[in-house]
């Protein structure tokens, strides 16, 4: 019988653990980010994971890369990641936004109306936020597919 209790406490442990990472945070209860040699070094950063909000990012006061989502809109020269775009033709930002730094485009089926283009479905990006500002983390990846995913 005791052999049983230990299998069970074990089993119920690495479950508690896997579903820890699964959901976002690491084996010792960090975010699911992990680093390579980091950004100063040229390492990979990845993540995978729901993201936050674009307000819960720019209320964040973590000094980490955060995975973001919202829809990107390129307007008078800004990149923004939008919390929600607003029913216009073009579109405009609705709610709070991110001004993008470092993050390519390349890739996204963007929509374009004169010279505003917008994706109509939301992204995650993977960057750094501070204030009203994200910059791309050094070779960042978001969920395996690039810098901002799809």
């Amino acid at each position: 019988m005791p052999n049983t209790r230990i299998r069970l406490v074990a089993l119920t442990a690495a479950a508690a653990l896997s579903i820890a990472i699964a959901c976002g945070g690491g084996a010792d209860g960090t975010p699911a980010t992990q680093t390579d040699g980091g950004p100063s070094t040229g390492g990979v950063i990845s993540a995978l994971g729901p993201g936050l909000s674009v307000t819960g990012a720019r209320a964040s006061t973590l000094d980490a890369p955060l995975l973001v989502n919202g829809f990107l809109l390129v307007a008078d020269g800004r990149v923004r990641l939008c919390s929600a775009l607003a029913k216009a033709l073009p579109p405009r930002c609705g709610g709070d936004s991110l001004t993008l730094t470092g993050f390519s485009l390349d890739g996204f089926e963007l929509q374009r109306s004169g010279d505003v283009s917008w994706t109509d479905r939301s992204v995650q990006l993977l960057g750094y936020v501070d204030g009203g500002v994200m910059s791309a983390a050094t070779n960042s990846t978001a969920s395996g597919a690039g810098a901002i995913t799809r």
